[in-house]
C-alpha cells in the first residue's frame, strides 16, 4: 500500500498529459499541415512546419487527443499555468493560426520545451 500511496504522489498529470500529446503527435506527423511539405491530408490535427520549433494543435484535435486519457480543461488550465502553451499577448490560450491558408483557432507548443519537459 505505500507504495501505490508513495506512486500516486509523484504522479504529475499535467506532465504524463504533456507526454502522451508529444506521442500522439510524433505518431500522426502526417495528419499535420506543413508549409514545407504540401501533401494531401486525411485528416488534420493542426500545424507543424519543418524546421520550426512550433506546434499548433485545432482546438477540436487537442481536445479529442486529451480527453481520451485526462480531463481536458484540468490539464489545458496546468500547462497553460505552467507556461508550457504559447500565449498571445493578452494570454489567451489559443490563437489564429493559417492552417493550408484558413485561419483555425489553435493551441501552441514550443517543440523544444516540450521535449525538455517529457525527458526531465
Amino acid at each position: 500500500w505505500p507504495s501505490v500511496v508513495d506512486g500516486s504522489e509523484e504522479s504529475d498529470v499535467g506532465k504524463e498529459a504533456f507526454k502522451y500529446l508529444h506521442s500522439f503527435a510524433i505518431e500522426n506527423r502526417n495528419n499535420f499541415f506543413d508549409k514545407n511539405n504540401k501533401q494531401s491530408i486525411s485528416r488534420c490535427y493542426g500545424r507543424w512546419d519543418t524546421g520550426k520549433d512550433s506546434i499548433s494543435f485545432t482546438s477540436k484535435a487537442l481536445k479529442e487527443c486529451i480527453q481520451k486519457c485526462f480531463e481536458f480543461h484540468a490539464v489545458v488550465n496546468i500547462w497553460h499555468e505552467r507556461g508550457w502553451i504559447i500565449t498571445n499577448k493578452n494570454k489567451k490560450k489559443t490563437y489564429s493560426v493559417k492552417i493550408n491558408d484558413h485561419p483555425a483557432e489553435c493551441y501552441t507548443f514550443s517543440l523544444k520545451q516540450m521535449q525538455q519537459i517529457i525527458e526531465s
